[in-house]
């Protein structure tokens, strides 16, 4: 079997596996991710000297993804104090990505609440959006269809943040998935871009490349 036709079995079963969840199983578990995500984004936070928010570039949840926001927006004057939220810019499925930061929290939950889930784009034109700087960013929330402990990813197969995180090795790819996007092992292509850890709701994987300091940071969590 060729490797395409490897990743696109994957993709199907486990989009069907995802679509599965009912609404409220998927509500709880998203709640569990989003706190250990959030928790582990104050910790490194707390270890940086500056007094200025911690930059994540994060994704607008798309086909049931993982939705941290919609739990942790309720306390949304952490996350404006805490953290620079940058949301990608598609002008179509497949495109070249582009992150943009907001800065007020009370719009970016406005923001997702009208998105309700679909695929679009920002609209350049609103003026409390800027562009981010890829380098700046500490922290990469990352979707996907399917993960590996080894922190391998699948998507939707277009190959977009693959061909844009290749470009910008700054900063801590954090794979968000529920448990059952997780299989044991495929066979990565040499433009796969592998994440530097994965939290489901049940485990944090850690795959063997990562570096000594996240692994430091996660074992402090534990």
């Amino acid at each position: 079997m060729s490797r395409s036709k490897e990743k696109n079995n994957l993709r199907q079963k486990h989009l069907a596996l995802r679509r599965g969840l009912s609404s409220e199983e998927k509500y709880q578990k998203e709640a569990i991710i989003a706190h250990k995500t959030f928790r582990f984004l104050r910790h490194c936070h707390s270890e940086l000297s500056s007094d200025s928010p911690i930059r994540v570039g994060a994704y607008i949840p798309y086909i049931d993804e993982v939705n941290i926001f919609a739990h942790h927006l309720a306390a949304a004057a952490e996350v404006e104090n805490t953290y620079a939220i940058a949301l990608p810019h598609f002008k179509r499925m497949g495109t070249a990505l582009h992150f943009y930061t907001l800065s007020l929290t009370s719009q970016l939950s406005h923001f997702i609440e009208a998105l309700n889930g679909t695929f679009a784009s920002l609209n350049p034109n609103l003026p409390i959006w800027e562009e981010a700087d890829p380098d700046s960013i500490h922290y990469w929330l990352i979707p996907g269809v399917v993960f590996t402990p080894h922190g391998d990813r699948i998507g939707f197969g277009k190959g977009v943040y693959d061909r844009f995180l290749s470009k910008f090795t700054h900063g801590i790819r954090i794979g968000l998935a529920f448990d059952i996007q997780m299989t044991q092992s495929f066979v990565s292509e040499a433009l796969d871009v592998p994440m530097h850890v994965v939290f489901t709701e049940t485990q944090t994987h850690l795959p063997p490349h990562a570096h000594h300091s996240l692994s430091q940071k996660i074992g402090d969590l534990s």
